[in-house]
């Protein structure tokens, strides 16, 4: 008697099993081919307008990619994190809405006025706006993760924006009609702030920057510094080109490496006597003639007094007493 013949299930549980797997492949793959194909299309809108992108390839970064990146693409294997548009005849940012994790990006020289587009991308870190008629900074108000943010001849006004972009460690405002500076009072983080040619008169806001290293308010209106007491971390200070005539309230600013005071209305430099980290100080067409509170600087190597009524006994003097002083008059 023959044995019966045992049934074979092998095949179809194989079958059955292939069919899942291949569904559930097909759930993890889809939302990732799409998010390739969103970034590819961005990516050639870019390249189309003569701009740079920059891929974070991490593990796959090398001298020559590795094969499977060549052969399914970059925006398969990696994102987008560096846009750079300088110079690129573009006024519509919403293509930018594929690059989710886009970090750094330039806009330099161009036609952009509406930075809505902007508002989603929250992994932005550097964000450069220069020469472009942006007027409306709102939009900038979701990124909370800025760190430096550059924005010269622009015609914007309004920084209240910035209130809550409180991871700012760089801040660049130049050539523009900012006038305000209240909604900085709580960005703490701020390392850089950088205010040329600008509407700005009062400092008062800045008592609380306890951070502040390098401090630039060149072509401004201002004229008390008195809100700078404080700021003992502060290492470079710019106030050339304002209306600037006592540096008193700068004397316990003990860290100053670099002071720049040209074209302002000072004559007395005792404040800066007990400044014994500085290094460079610029006090060209002011009314300067003293210079012996610098005799006791040990570290000044250059000081610019072009213009002002320095006598040649007193630049020889402070040479004597610093030789290692520059002294351009």
């Amino acid at each position: 008697m023959s044995r019966p013949r045992a049934t074979r299930h092998f095949f179809r549980f194989s079958l059955r099993l292939l069919l899942i797997l291949t569904v559930i492949a097909g759930c993890v793959l889809a939302p990732i081919a799409n998010r390739a194909r969103r970034q590819r299309i961005a990516v050639a809108e870019v390249v189309r307008l003569k701009g740079g992108v920059l891929y974070d390839l991490g593990s796959h970064h090398g001298p020559k990619s590795p094969w499977y990146v060549t052969l399914m693409g970059f925006d398969v294997w990696a994102d987008v994190i560096g846009v750079d548009l300088e110079g690129a005849h573009v006024n519509d940012l919403s293509p930018l809405r594929s690059f989710k994790k886009l970090s750094e990006l330039h806009l330099d020289e161009t036609a952009v006025t509406d930075l809505g587009p902007l508002q989603e991308l929250t992994c932005l870190k550097k964000l450069y706006i220069e020469h472009a008629p942006v007027s409306d900074l709102s939009p900038l108000a979701s990124l909370t993760n800025l760190e430096k943010l550059k924005i010269w001849s622009a015609p914007v006004t309004d920084l209240s924006p910035f209130k809550d972009l409180t991871a700012l460690k760089e801040l660049d405002i130049s050539d523009a009609p900012v006038s305000d500076l209240s909604p900085l009072a709580d960005l703490t983080s701020l390392k850089e702030l950088l205010l040329t040619d600008t509407q700005v008169n009062d400092l008062s806001v800045l008592r609380g920057l306890k951070n502040l290293g390098c401090l630039v308010v060149r072509n401004s209106p201002v004229h008390d510094l008195s809100p700078l007491r404080g700021l003992r971390g502060l290492y470079q200070l710019n106030v050339s080109g304002t209306n600037v005539s006592d540096l008193s309230a700068l004397g316990d600013l003990t860290a100053l490496d670099t002071l720049v005071a040209s074209n302002t209305r000072i004559k007395d430099l005792s404040p800066l006597k007990e400044m014994r980290k500085l290094r460079e100080l610029y006090v060209s067409h002011t009314d300067v003639f003293d210079l012996s509170p610098l005799r006791g600087l040990p570290f000044l190597v250059d000081l610019q007094a072009v213009g002002t009524p320095v006598t040649d006994e007193e630049a020889e003097s402070l040479r004597k007493a610093v030789p290692r002083c520059i002294i351009e008059r």
